[in-house]
C-alpha cells in the first residue's frame, strides 16, 4: 500500500499473523487498488510470485511509475 494513503501498518499481534491499515482520516491522497496473494508454498511461493509478477511487468513494458 502506497504510504501517502495509508501511512500507519500495524503487525498484528497473533503470531504476526496479518496487518491492520490506518489510512489518513480526511488526509488528501491519490486513489490506489492494493491486492491480496494467497499461496500454499510458503515463503518461497511468494517470493516467486512477486518475482513473476515483477519480470513480467519488465518484459511487457507495463511498469507503473
Amino acid at each position: 500500500m502506497p504510504v501517502s494513503a495509508v501511512p500507519i501498518v500495524k503487525l498484528l499481534p497473533w503470531g504476526g499473523k496479518g496487518f491492520e491499515l490506518f489510512p489518513g482520516y480526511k488526509a488528501k491522497h491519490t486513489p490506489f487498488s492494493g491486492y491480496i496473494f494467497g499461496v500454499t508454498g510458503g515463503a518461497r511461493a511468494i517470493l516467486a510470485l512477486g518475482k513473476k509478477i515483477a519480470d513480467d511487468a519488465q518484459r511487457t513494458g507495463n511498469i507503473t511509475r
